[in-house]
């Protein structure tokens, strides 16, 4: 059973403005010429219904009197003169009272009673709009007469709906009915939503003669479908093939809305003749009718699937695209062959729908009209079938889809990439590792080696790590990306060699990267640099070495700080520029006195520039390194600067240590024209943290 509720447009007294009879869910909103009241009763009454847990439980009634508090009679004397404003205090006693009687029957009726003769004293309408919210919740047969009556008066007519609305039973239904028969205008929609909402087949002869009527006939309509049941339906049907535009539209939801009520209570018979009366009307709204030929095929029982085949080999692709919709219904597995041998006659936009249903058939039924229709001269039918394999497929689809992603791009390279990694079962694993000792092409190839990584087959690495050494760069570097999930420290031997013979800068950046993720996989940080230290200290060509010490800084292992001090001193240019980047960037606070001492001593001005760099660059990274002495370090630091930018990499990194070293630091780099703005926005920055204020934007 649902509720009418009204609602006005302002929140402020004596405006409002007009609005139809809206259903929203079952909540109706009437809004149109309402007397000045209303808005006051919005004000108050919504928030009483929006904050019930605002008011704390009260004691029982009897309680109440006995221990002095307000009795119901004071509640209602108080509440009299009630009109909306702040001073609200008896309506909540009110509600308090009313919560606590409504479990109890004989204080629930007694309450009732109250309730009731209150209405008939000339208390203000919002005083009379508040007692009617109590009795949507406890009113009885007793209390439909007073509302009936109250619904010929156009000052009181909506409360008393509102409250009528909710009281169970045929006497309230019997009075609903007896006003709609003599309402007008507004009030009259009103009361067709509620007896539609209270689904009251009393009000089904009312409801009837009103489909005649114009300015009710939408309303009837839509109420007489929420009631359903044979009446109804008849009067439905008879209405339709007369009715145009809204008005059909009316019809037609009601009709469909009543065949699911029919549906509900197994009388397939009668849904299936509203179903085909509708999905007959080629002229009907394309959604109506879709709903209709769906039901229609749900209603048909054991001649669903006959009927759901008749729309596919139909020319009306909106129809095509319902039936599709209702496969998975009324289609046995056993029996989809059919509709697989219909795939390459229906249009492009009914094959995707059908793929996507199709995936969730068993394989066994579907894959081979799927693996067909990714042949599809459309890419976006292809794109489907290859989805579709995703949830249908087998390992006999990882040819097609390798193929896919070698020879396409786009969104059919991406759903082919993706399929291939989501295939499920080892047999595809198996498949992939097979195809892969083909000796396919070289595209081919790197798909499959891709697949494997995002499969995670780890069976599949030592043939991997064998392509390191392969005449085409892209297998080396998808190899190169595969085996930093795949492959172990014992790999990084053969990834050493090709970062050392690759003349492609590519190839030697993807080398470094993947030496350092598998040296990273070593347990003891102290050994992951041992292979490039151990081709280091063999080495005889500077070019190899300058190479291998370009992998040492990304790995991060301190044992390795020796090999590139000794580098420094080495002969050779390029040994000496590896070993000085690698010093600036390294990742740990360990080599902070190397860079520092490049910093001091470098005479190569693109070393000294980088050291010093790198040495604030390591400050940083010991955000809790006593303040002053890290302050200390970038005096220094600043020192060696002889350009403006490194000095404003010294003030960045400055306010990370407030101390008032730090800001009397900040402060001496005022006078310098170039740094004034970053010394300024240092020296704030100081001082609110000195302070204890948060800095923005930290």
């Amino acid at each position: 059973m649902k509720g009418a509720v009204m609602q006005n447009s302002e929140n402020c007294p004596g405006r409002s403005r007009p609005l139809s009879i809206l259903r929203a869910g079952g909540v109706y909103i009437r809004g149109l010429d309402y007397p000045r009241f209303l808005s006051h009763i919005l004000t108050c009454g919504v928030f009483l219904l929006v904050f019930p847990a605002l008011v704390p439980a009260a004691p029982s009634p009897a309680a109440q009197t006995a221990d002095g508090t307000a009795s119901l009679e004071q509640i209602l004397e108080d509440i009299s003169d009630y009109d909306g404003g702040k001073e609200s205090e008896a309506v909540w006693k009110l509600r308090a009272y009313v919560y606590a009687a409504a479990d109890d029957p004989v204080l629930r009726a007694e309450c009732e009673m109250k309730l009731l003769d209150f209405l008939k004293t000339p208390a203000t309408p919002l005083a009379k709009m508040a007692v009617c919210r109590h009795l949507r919740i406890i009113g009885s047969d007793r209390a439909v007469p007073v509302l009936q009556a109250m619904l010929s008066d156009d000052a009181l007519n909506d409360m008393a709906l509102y409250a009528l609305q909710k009281i169970p039973g045929a006497e309230a239904d019997k009075a609903l009915v007896q006003a709609l028969s003599a309402a007008s205008g507004p009030t009259k929609t009103a009361l067709i939503a509620a007896v539609g909402e209270r689904e009251s087949a009393l009000a089904i002869p009312e409801l009837v003669s009103l489909l005649e009527r114009t300015e009710f006939a939408g309303s009837a309509a839509t109420a007489l479908g929420s009631i359903g049941g044979a009446e109804a339906e008849r009067a439905l049907a008879k209405a339709y093939p007369a009715a145009q535009g809204d008005h059909k539209s009316a019809v037609a939801a009601a009709m469909l809305q009543c065949a699911e009520k029919a549906m509900t209570a197994k009388n397939t018979r009668a849904a299936a003749r509203l179903y085909e009366t509708l999905s007959a009307d080629a002229t009907l709204a394309v959604s109506l009718r879709k709903a209709a030929v769906m039901g229609r095929i749900s209603a048909a029982g054991n001649r669903g699937a006959a009927i759901l085949t008749d729309y596919l080999k139909g020319s009306d692709v909106e129809m095509q695209e319902a039936a599709i919709a209702g496969i998975r219904d009324v289609i046995e597995p056993d029996a989809i062959g059919p509709l697989c041998e219909l795939m390459p006659g229906l249009p492009e936009s009914s094959q995707i729908k059908l793929l996507a249903v199709l995936a969730g058939y068993p394989k066994e039924r579907v894959l081979p009209a799927i693996i067909q229709t990714t042949r599809h001269n459309s890419s976006s039918v292809r794109v489907a079938a290859i989805k579709a394999l995703e949830s249908a497929g087998d390992h006999s689809a990882v040819p097609l889809l390798a193929e896919a992603a070698a020879k396409t791009r786009g969104p059919e390279q991406t759903a082919a990439r993706r399929t291939l990694g989501a295939l499920k079962g080892s047999t595809v694993d198996e498949a992939i590792l097979e195809l892969l000792t083909r000796n396919p092409s070289e595209e081919i190839r790197e798909e499959l080696i891709l697949a494997a990584a995002e499969r995670r087959t780890f069976s599949a690495k030592s043939a991997i790590a064998g392509f390191l050494s392969s005449a085409s760069p892209g297998v080396r570097i998808q190899a190169l990306r595969a085996l930093r999930i795949l492959g172990s420290p014992s790999d990084i031997p053969a990834v050493l060699n090709l970062l050392v013979e690759t003349d492609s800068l590519s190839e030697r950046t993807e080398a470094e990267i993947t030496t350092a993720v598998l040296a990273r996989k070593t347990a003891d940080p102290d050994n992951r640099s041992n292979f490039v230290k151990l081709r280091l200290a063999t080495e005889k060509r500077p070019e190899v070495s300058a190479r291998l010490i370009g992998t040492l800084p990304q790995i991060g292992d301190n044992s390795a700080l020796p090999f590139l001090r000794q580098a420094l001193r080495n002969n050779d240019a390029d040994v000496v520029d590896a070993a000085v980047r690698a010093l600036s960037s390294w990742p740990t606070s360990v080599a902070r006195e190397d860079v520092f001492k490049l910093a001091e001593e470098a005479q190569d001005e693109t070393h000294r520039l980088l050291a010093i760099r790198g040495f604030v660059r390591i400050i940083g990274l010991e955000p809790y390194r006593n303040p002053e002495a890290a302050v200390a370090d970038l005096r220094q630091a600043a020192g060696f600067a002889r350009r403006p930018e490194e000095k404003k990499l010294v003030l960045g990194v400055l306010v990370n240590f407030p101390c008032k070293d730090a800001l009397n630091m900040a402060e001496g780099f005022l006078d310098e024209p170039m740094l004034k703005a970053e010394a300024q926005s240092a020296v704030n920055r100081i001082k609110q943290s000195l302070s204890g204020r948060p800095i923005r934007g930290r």
